[in-house]
């Protein structure tokens, strides 16, 4: 009787510990999750801010280079990476 009492107080051990071990599990995949998404968000983010460039370039009234960046802009390339 004494080791059956034994062999389920172990058995409930390991399930707790089989427990915590999933949780922390589960935790860590969420961290992952957290940081390749930044990581993803970081690649993509603009490397010129045309939103003060054009205010800029209004205040201080250069037409020609407003025409030339929205020219260029429009000629660029769209590479898709998938």
């Amino acid at each position: 009787m004494n080791e059956i009492y034994s062999l389920e107080t172990q058995l409930k051990q390991a399930m707790n510990r089989h427990s915590e071990l999933l949780k922390d599990c589960t935790e860590m995949q969420k961290m992952t999750d957290d940081a390749v998404r930044r990581a993803k968000l970081g690649r993509l983010r603009s490397h010129m801010d045309f939103t003060s460039a054009l205010s800029d370039m209004i205040k201080r009234a250069q037409c020609r280079y407003i025409s030339h960046n929205v020219k260029s802009a429009s000629k660029a390339e769209h590479k898709k990476d998938i």
